[in-house]
């Protein structure tokens, strides 16, 4: 059996407040996106439901993949995936 260690308290009370911080900043300025992007209130407000799904899915996909391949194995390849993201994105 592995011996893990627990990551501090500090640094999970930061990982669940974080969606909620998100949306602390990010409703108010749901006004001024609608406008710069030209669409409704409703399509603008649909972001955040985008994103709070997106977050989940997140959360379980990141557990099942350290549990299947390792937490180092993981994070090598999320560099990977996200330096390859960023190559396509500038292009």
């Amino acid at each position: 059996m592995q011996n893990i260690n627990q990551p501090p308290l500090w640094l999970l009370i930061l990982l669940i407040m974080f969606p909620q911080l998100v949306q602390t900043i990010y409703s108010p300025a749901l006004p001024d996106i609608a406008s710069s992007f030209r669409v409704s209130s409703e399509q603008a407000a649909q972001t955040l439901s985008v994103y709070f799904v997106s977050f989940a899915i997140g959360v379980v996909l990141w557990g099942w993949l350290s549990d299947r391949i390792g937490i180092s194995k993981r994070h090598k390849n999320s560099y990977i995936i996200c330096s390859e993201n960023k190559v396509l994105m500038s292009h």
